[in-house]
């Protein structure tokens, strides 16, 4: 199993990479710093390289197989392609992290991810609510939406709650009974085994809605694109 984890600097951004740590033990890592602007100076590369470096030692030491890239340009457009090239199993990241547009860089992910996605609520978890307790799970009624659900499971904690939501833009409004229909069978299946779930239909922008409704949980589990 491979994750990746892009990781802008910020004490937000390392504690999403503990988390992972904590909910996949033995997973290969691929780590990813993403530096501003598409010509960043050498000393620039050289601080970058030292900090993937030091993460690198880090999670090594510990057992797991780490790899780094350095990178640079816009962080949302540098992730995806790395997410690309490197096919990793899953993508791990916080709701939020360094700078005002790391929000928009998380909501660029949401959308346009191909890759099974972790958003890590750092905040919650360093209040001692992890493992998760609250695990969000949007999906729209396909198979490839539902490829999360695995990841799902095993990151809740005895006892926890799985919030299943699908998100409808304003103009299928209509669709919401059939929305909820689309959940029975995710719900029926989580409480065969014994989870508590919780079922959400919503309006708006898929994104601005998942990361809004994230704040309420300590992490979302997400295939995007179905």
């Amino acid at each position: 199993m491979k994750v990746l984890v892009p990781l802008d600097g910020s004490r937000l951004a390392e504690e999403v990479l503990e988390r992972t740590l904590i909910l996949y033990p033995g997973a290969a890592l691929h780590l990813i710093h993403v530096l501003e602007g598409s010509a960043p100076s050498k000393a620039a590369r050289v601080i970058g390289e030292k900090y993937l470096e030091e993460q690198r030692v880090g999670v090594s030491a510990r057992g797991h197989e780490v790899r780094w890239d350095l990178e640079a340009g816009p962080p949302a457009e540098r992730i995806l392609v790395v997410a690309g090239e490197q096919r990793p199993d899953l993508l791990a990241l916080a709701t939020h992290g360094k700078g005002s547009g790391s929000g928009s860089v998380s909501q660029h992910l949401v959308r346009e991810s191909h890759v099974p996605t972790l958003l890590i609520n750092p905040s919650l978890a360093h209040d001692g609510a992890w493992p998760p307790k609250r695990v969000l799970v949007p999906l729209d009624g396909s198979g490839f939406a539902e490829r999360v659900l695995p990841y799902a499971r095993r990151a809740i904690s005895p006892g926890g709650v799985v919030i299943l939501v699908e998100v409808l833009a304003p103009t299928d409004a209509s669709k919401e009974l059939g929305g909820a229909s689309s959940l029975a069978a995710a719900r029926a299946e989580l409480e065969a085994e014994g989870h508590r779930v919780e079922v959400r239909v919503v309006e708006g922008d898929p994104g601005q809605e998942i990361v809004r409704l994230a704040g309420d949980a300590d992490l979302v589990a997400m295939s995007t694109h179905g």
